[in-house]
């Protein structure tokens, strides 16, 4: 019994050093297709219309 219980705390911390990681990579790539006006206004929100061509810029100006 103890040990299951050390095995739910293990999964548990795991998965919350998962979430601490992954949700601010998410933020920053859905981040990257809001405009400059949005991404200030509403930085937790989805953006109103997917702007590829900042990605695509970045590229060209040699961020890849």
């Amino acid at each position: 019994m103890k040990k299951k219980i050390i095995h739910v705390i293990t999964y548990v911390l795991f998965i919350i050093f998962a979430v601490v990681i992954i949700l601010p990579l998410i933020w920053m790539v859905v981040t990257g297709f809001k405009t400059n006006q949005e991404m200030f206004l509403s930085p937790f929100s989805l953006p109103e219309e997917w702007h590829w061509e900042n990605y695509v810029n970045a590229w060209n100006q040699g961020i890849g």
